[in-house]
């Protein structure tokens, strides 16, 4: 019942004191325990996931957290506010250790499932500089950005897309082009950069 429910809250703010302090396997263990007393909430189950997930990936624990992240997709019951940031977390823990192939599969799959969404920009100029700048796939990579200034004109990352699709043309050797898009970012969005 309620003391149940009550331990668990006060397991996981024991918890994120941890985490904040830098003590992640003393945080682990108390999302553990919140975990084993968290009853019949579901969104204070989530949270402790999301945050054991978290404390497992600082203690590089990552095939663990990617489990858990995995989980909470998995779980019918999860509303679109978890997927996204189960999605999000998982796509920038991917990041983290370089595998970014799993990186974009997240971004994808977040961007089918949340197709006008306000973060959808953001996601776009994300997989747009995985492409270019890790993978050096200047092509693909452009098609990503060029959503972000076609389909989001008014998206405060399009400075940025543009900025990372020129760099990726110039890091390419494709110096001509890359001198006609510089130039257009000053122009176009004076102050951005």
């Amino acid at each position: 019942g309620e003391d149940k429910n009550l331990k668990a809250r006060a397991l996981f703010f024991i918890g994120e004191i941890k985490k904040r302090e830098g003590h992640f396997k003393s945080a682990l263990e108390a999302f553990e325990k919140a975990l084993q007393n968290s009853g019949s909430s579901y969104q204070q189950r989530i949270n402790i996931l999301l945050e054991k997930a978290q404390s497992l990936e600082a203690l590089n624990r990552i095939p663990q957290a990617i489990d858990i992240y995995e989980s909470i997709l998995q779980d019918s019951s999860a509303v679109g506010s978890v997927e996204k940031q189960s999605l999000l977390l998982e796509a920038d823990l991917f990041v983290k250790i370089k595998d970014f192939e799993h990186a974009l599969d997240c971004y994808n799959r977040y961007l089918r499932l949340f197709k006008n969404d306000p973060l959808t920009s953001g996601i776009l100029l994300k997989e747009g500089e995985i492409t270019v700048e890790k993978l050096n796939l200047i092509d693909e990579g452009f098609q990503m950005l060029s959503r972000v200034w076609n389909d989001f004109p008014k998206s405060s990352f399009v400075p940025e897309a543009r900025f990372v699709y020129a760099k990726g043309l110039e890091n390419a050797g494709r110096t001509k082009e890359a001198s006609w898009v510089y130039p257009m970012i000053f122009r176009y969005y004076p102050g951005t950069i």
